[in-house]
């Protein structure tokens, strides 16, 4: 666990064990597999390449990726028989990147829950697999083309749905940079942040810092899959900008500092701060209750601090499938961030310590 105020460590600590069935103690520089919490760093990379104005946030994605150009949404209803029926209808409009920033384009992740869409998926040879913990075995570029086969969940813009939608953030980097996205955010982002230890893979020199990732059955943690017999041992074909990565808490904790600090780290600036804030600002029909996300970023408001001084403030976060959190809140100067290794993600450490901490935040005043 990580705790960020004011700028510096008020608290970094490993607790329990890397291993639970060899009982290996964990340490804070630990490589963990943080699956869905890459999304925000390649969110922050490929709005770099939106300041140097590669791109608009409303062009068409097809203007970077073909692929896309002509994509149909599965309609279902039920013929004269009373029997399913699945019509292809052309989208509405095209694909912007916008909606790829904030998952309304209609793309999805396949799996069970979203059949009949599922098979599309599945005979395009892009789902996530072995428990849904690693990338479609294929490049990023024929990856791209299969998914642009592959009929939407609804038309662009209508509603969040969660899907790959960095994966295809990640070839727009390499559209606009005509570099690999490991070599994009290597030299972008995790050069300046001294980020030594994220990457795509885990190399042989530091395979002893990476653990196995955790399932639990009959109350018993077993391994779901061990650090040797990982393929994160290996360059994927498919550097997944959506959920590929590694890294550890003390990487990500100086990625969260600079997005906290608005884009500063140092002498360094990965983006500007007004960046920032339109990363920040909800790009969703603004409801009663309704989820906010911004490009890149998941919004939710918590209470901080205690009676007399409990104040309301927006937490910028996301998650991932091994249950990794974080959340920034640049008005606290706050930042939190929990590191487990269990799928399916679960929440239950996060809800019960994430409102003991806020409660012990004083003002800053204070």
């Amino acid at each position: 666990m990580c705790v960020l105020r004011k700028g510096r460590i008020a608290h970094m600590k490993a607790y329990g064990y890397r291993d639970a069935l060899s009982k290996l103690p964990a340490r804070v520089d630990d490589i963990v597999r943080i699956y869905s919490m890459s999304k925000p760093i390649v969110s922050v990379a490929a709005m770099q390449l939106w300041e140097r104005g590669h791109f608009q946030l409303d062009d068409p994605i097809a203007d970077y990726i073909p692929a896309f150009r002509h994509m149909k949404v599965l309609k279902t209803d039920k013929d004269a028989a009373g029997q399913p029926r699945h019509r292809f209808v052309p989208a509405r409009r095209q694909i912007t990147v916008r909606d790829v920033f904030r998952h309304t384009t209609g793309i999805a992740y396949g799996g069970k829950l979203i059949e009949p869409v599922n098979r599309f998926y599945e005979d395009n040879q892009v789902v996530y697999w072995y428990e849904g913990m690693y990338p479609p075995k294929c490049s990023l570029l024929d990856g791209m083309t299969r998914l642009g086969r592959v009929p939407l969940l609804h038309h662009p813009g209508e509603k969040f749905t969660y899907g790959l939608n960095v994966d295809i953030l990640g070839r727009l980097i390499e559209v606009c940079s005509g570099q690999q996205l490991s070599a994009y955010l290597q030299e972008h982002l995790f050069k300046p942040l001294g980020m030594v230890d994220t990457a795509f893979y885990v190399p042989d020199s530091k395979l002893s810092r990476f653990g196995p990732v955790h399932d639990k059955k009959n109350g018993a943690f077993y391994r779901i899959s061990s650090a040797h017999s990982s393929p994160y041992r290996h360059p994927p074909q498919w550097e997944s900008g959506g959920g590929g990565l590694v890294s550890t808490i003390i990487d990500y904790a100086r990625f969260c500092q600079a997005v906290a600090n608005g884009g500063r780290a140092g002498t360094q600036r990965i983006l500007d701060a007004a960046t920032i804030r339109l990363m920040f600002t909800n790009q969703l029909p603004s409801k009663p209750d309704s989820r906010r996300f911004g490009l890149g970023f998941g919004l939710v408001d918590h209470e901080f601090g205690s009676k007399p001084d409990r104040r309301r403030r927006t937490a910028y976060r996301w998650g991932g499938y091994a249950s990794t959190k974080f959340h920034i809140v640049p008005d606290e100067q706050f930042v939190l961030i929990t590191m487990r290794q269990r799928v399916p993600g679960d929440s239950v450490c996060w809800d019960k310590l994430f409102p003991i901490i806020h409660a012990g935040l004083k003002p800053l005043s204070n």
